[in-house]
C-alpha cells in the first residue's frame, strides 16, 4: 500500500478531457469533486452518490476502488487526505496516507486531475466489517502547506465484487 501511495504521489500530469461542471462551495477557497477512474485506474469519471462500483484486485491479493478527485481554484503544493466509512454504522474502513500533489496554475480556472486515479484500499477489511454490497462514504480533504482546508468532498459508492469472483467475496467479508 505504501508503495502505491508513493507511486500515486509521484504521478503528476494534467489532461484536456472536458468534464461536466459542478457548483462551487462558496465557503471554501477551491472546488473538489470525487469521481472514479475511467477504465479502472486512469482519468476521471463523475459519478452520482449511491452508484455501484466494481472492486479491483490488487497486486498483493487485496481489493480497492479507484478514486479520482479533480480540483479547481487551487495550485502549487497541496495535501490530500482520504478516508472512508461504512455508511450503515459509521465504521472507519480506510484512512489513507496523505498524498502530496503539485497542481498546475491552469487549475485556477479550469478543472484539473491526475491522469492516474488513486487506489482506495478496501479489502481485506478490519475483522467483522463486510465491504462488498455495503455503501461506503469516501471523504477527501484538500489542504495547503499551512494545513488550511481548501476544499472537501464526499462520495457514497457501493463496492461490488466482480461477477463470479469467490475470492473477492471471501476477502471482503471481514
Amino acid at each position: 500500500m505504501l508503495r502505491l501511495s508513493i507511486i500515486a504521489t509521484l504521478l503528476v500530469a494534467c489532461t484536456s478531457q472536458e468534464v461536466p461542471d459542478v457548483e462551487p462551495d462558496a465557503s471554501l477557497v477551491a472546488d473538489m469533486q470525487i469521481g472514479i477512474g475511467l477504465d479502472g485506474s486512469e482519468g476521471f469519471l463523475a459519478v452520482d452518490d449511491g452508484e455501484d462500483t466494481v472492486l479491483s484486485s490488487g497486486a498483493q491479493g487485496g481489493y480497492h476502488v479507484w478514486t479520482a478527485p479533480r480540483f479547481r481554484g487551487a495550485m502549487g503544493t497541496v495535501y490530500l487526505d482520504r478516508k472512508a466509512r461504512r455508511v450503515e454504522d459509521g465504521l472507519l474502513v480506510l484512512r489513507a496516507s496523505r498524498l502530496v500533489l503539485e497542481i498546475p496554475e491552469g487549475a485556477m480556472d479550469d478543472w484539473w486531475h491526475e491522469d492516474q486515479a488513486f487506489p482506495s484500499f478496501m479489502c481485506p477489511p478490519p475483522i467483522g466489517i463486510q465491504i462488498y454490497d455495503s455503501e461506503i462514504e469516501f471523504t477527501f480533504e484538500l489542504l495547503n502547506e499551512d494545513e488550511e482546508l481548501l476544499a472537501t468532498d464526499t462520495l457514497r459508492l457501493t463496492p461490488r465484487c466482480p461477477e463470479g469472483d469467490e475470492y473477492c467475496l471471501s476477502t471482503c467479508s471481514g
